[in-house]
């Protein structure tokens, strides 16, 4: 430091001496003497600030500071402190004394021996109270330190960049070592963890990479973030009970580390904790823990124990594992985070009931999933959660799902796709490029086709657009070759342009409304060609017969009539499943979209609905009097209705919504072999529906049954709903 104050100074001397000296014509005077008093006032005013940011002692007395000989020159203590505070560039060995000249070594100031390139060996003593920051700092020579017991802690990057360190030894005092205290000392081959620390810092050891092994004590409670990150000749991690915390990308990029034990007092495992431990073929967490994860990249895993406690897998816990084959999630999960399971083998993988949550890119790019059920605890999955999955054929969602992330399923392998009801947004890219795709299954609670939301599904042949969609978007059907027929919904207002985009095997539009509605639906020419070229076919046109499954027998009637006259829609694109029961809920849900889905509010008694597709239907019911439950707090939405039950709905919403006056007389029921069997609560409704026309006895050996405890069929209540749009409805 005084080196570099005398060259300061002598700079400055020149320059008075250059404003004495030389030789300068009377015209340059004047310029002249301007010019270097300004040079002179701009030297001074920067001495001045020099002194006001020197520490003090580069302007001690000299009295102040004693040279104490080493091998290769001094060190430099400042006798008012007992602080060693600078030592000469040729020093090549330090032993610290305890005392000089009776004062006691307190402490060795911050950067006092800062990238002094030929010091080899330190020893300090235990009188030392503190080791300041980067005291040692890019001593690249330095192989060897020894610091006395007694030392309670040295301050970060004391020693961080002396990439020839070999050996440390700490003492035994210490109770914490401090950030970046050995970052990149990359010779580092051994060193101890006093059994009194509780704490290491920040990088503490991140990039020592010929560290092979390393002891922690059982008083151990946190490691920070990159504590040991790049450590890549570490061959086991052993982590005591002892300690809670562990921080993010701890220990990262271990590579060598083959074994990984986990203390069970563990309760707070940071992202990427253990990233890139690419020897590591198991790992088993505690019970202390609510999330886990932290394996990323650890490319040879195959064996996960995750306990029943944990509710989380977190962000890229298990990313890029890719010899993960199989992995049994426990039943207290909640979360799945963002790129949980991204590019693992699984070929199969069960979901819990009670998760929540799948995160953006949850399982995108596991190649050889095959299938895959999502429960109905499932409420959100979010972008490009399935993008990839190549070999995924068969998906199950959520019937409570009610946000899709953009991109969820594109590139997946999938074949038939069913979107619950409750899904109100299809974001861009949903299944965008899914070649595989030819069924697919849009709800009534969807406003907008999104851009590029089916682009590139060369296999699908047609699709149904639900009555309530009101836009198709930019290329949301493009390079749909083989699409051959679209069914458009009289909501429909706005298609796109492009969103028909090289369909070029579409012929048939099949629209819900009539000539005029179609003549009021905007839509754009450019892109749509092939669409505008198709023949249309408006809603007096409609059958049943396009149902592969819908047979002319004594149930055609009912289903053309619900069809057309949009009641009830097929399961899929070319299937009615006219065997297939109906639902309380579904009935209900018809009823009140029959009436026009009227806003609603009002307390209701049932604790068991679920699925928010139905919930305004079965509120609206309840409070007109329409429906009751199965119990005081039950209403058994899934359960299927039968045809009692079915009776007592449809002459409740007679008398309740339509204030039919009863003007016909009930049917007498005892004709009927089982007349009997008939629930009390129903034998009015019942009666009142065969004087109806609503339901017919079913003929059995010669017999008619009324089967008042039979489920009603698709295909039963069509013909029932048929009925009763023409025989009460009419009658108003």
């Amino acid at each position: 430091m005084i080196m570099r104050l005398t060259a300061f100074f002598r700079s400055g001397i020149l320059l008075l001496r250059e404003f004495r000296g030389g030789t300068v014509s009377v015209p340059d005077l004047r310029r002249k003497e301007k010019h270097m008093k300004k040079r002179i006032f701009s030297f001074l005013l920067a001495v001045l600030m020099l002194a006001a940011l020197l520490p003090t002692a580069a302007f001690a007395d000299e009295s102040t500071r004693k040279a104490v000989p080493v091998t290769g020159g001094n060190i430099y203590v400042d006798m008012e402190k007992g602080e060693v505070v600078d030592c000469d560039d040729t020093v090549t060995e330090m032993i610290v004394p305890e005392q000089v000249d009776g004062v006691t070594i307190q402490a060795i100031s911050d950067r006092a021996f800062q990238e002094r390139r030929n010091l080899k060996r330190v020893t300090l003593p235990g009188t030392l109270q503190s080791v300041g920051s980067y005291t040692f700092y890019k001593c690249t020579r330095l192989k060897e330190v020894t610091i006395g017991d007694g030392v309670p802690s040295v301050e970060n990057h004391a020693f961080s960049d002396c990439s020839n360190l070999e050996r440390v030894r700490l003492p035994k005092d210490m109770t914490m070592i401090s950030q970046f205290t050995f970052y990149h000392c990359e010779r580092l081959k051994e060193v101890n963890i006093p059994e009194n620390v509780t704490w290491i810092g920040k990088s503490a050891f991140s990039g020592c990479s010929s560290l092979k092994s390393i002891t922690f004590p059982d008083k151990l409670e946190t490691i920070e973030p990159y504590a040991f990150s790049d450590c890549t000749s570490l061959q086991a991690i052993e982590i005591p009970d002892s300690v809670i915390s562990i921080g993010n990308v701890a220990f990262k990029n271990c590579k060598n580390a083959q074994t990984l034990t986990l203390g069970n007092s563990l309760t707070e495992l940071g992202a990427g904790a253990f990233s890139g431990c690419e020897s590591v073929t198991r790992v088993v967490y505690p019970a202390s823990l609510k999330a886990v994860g932290g394996m990323s990249g650890c490319k040879n895993l195959t064996e996960v124990v995750i306990p029943d406690t944990v509710t989380e897998i977190m962000q890229a816990a298990f990313s890029g594992c890719k010899q993960l084959q199989e992995i049994k999630l426990p039943s207290s999960l909640k979360t799945i985070g963002s790129s949980a399971f991204r590019s693992c083998s699984f070929q199969e993988l069960t979901i819990p009931d009670g998760v929540e949550t799948l995160g953006d890119d949850a399982l995108c790019g596991c190649m050889e999933l095959q299938s895959i059920s999502l429960p109905d605890s499932v409420t959100e999955i979010g972008d490009y959660v399935f993008q990839a999955c190549s070999a995924l054929k068969t998906i199950r969602l959520s019937n409570n799902l009610k946000k899709i992330g953009t991109g969820a399923f594109s590139d997946s392998g999938v074949t038939e796709l069913v979107i619950p009801e409750g899904v109100t947004l299809f974001p861009n890219d949903l299944c965008k490029g899914c070649k595989n795709l030819t069924s697919v299954t849009i709800p009534g609670t969807v406003k907008w086709i999104e851009d590029y939301n089916f682009s590139e599904c060369t296999a699908l042949t047609s699709v149904v657009i639900p009555e309530g969609v009101e836009q198709i978007d930019y290329n949301a059907f493009s390079g749909c070759s083989a699409l051959e027929t679209v069914w458009i919904p009289l909501s429909m207002q706005l298609i796109n342009m492009r969103a028909f985009s090289d369909c070029t095997s579409l012929k048939t539009v099949e629209y819900a409304g009539s000539q005029d509605d179609w003549d009021r639906v905007g839509y754009y020419e450019d892109g749509n060609e092939q669409f505008l070229d198709a023949e249309i076919h408006f809603a007096n046109l409609l059958t049943a017969d396009k149902f592969a499954d819908v047979s002319h027998d004594w149930a055609y009637d009912g289903i053309n009539y619900c069809y057309t006259h949009r009641l009830m829609r097929g399961i899929d694109s070319d299937r009615f499943a006219p065997k297939l029961a109906t639902t309380r809920a579904q009935i209900v849900q018809i009823l009140y979209n029959l009436e026009g889905e009227p806003e609603t509010s009002g307390w209701y008694p049932f604790v068991d609905l679920k699925q928010d597709w139905y919930v305004n239907a079965v509120r609206w019911a309840y409070t007109k009097g329409v429906v009751s439950g199965t119990s005081a707090t039950t209403f058994d939405p899934d359960l299927p209705v039968t045809r009692e039950q079915i009776a007592v709905i449809l002459m409740g919403y007679a008398d309740q919504i339509l204030k039919l006056e009863h003007t016909w007389t009930p049917a007498d029921l005892s004709s009927y072999p089982d007349a009997g069997s008939v629930s009390d609560w129903a034998k009015d409704a019942l009666a009142d529906a065969v004087a109806l026309g609503l339901i017919s006895g079913a003929s059995n050996g010669g017999q008619t049954y009324l089967d008042p405890q039979g489920s009603a069929t698709r295909e039963q209540v069509a013909t029932i709903l048929m009925e009763f749009c023409k025989n009460v409805m009419n009658k108003q």
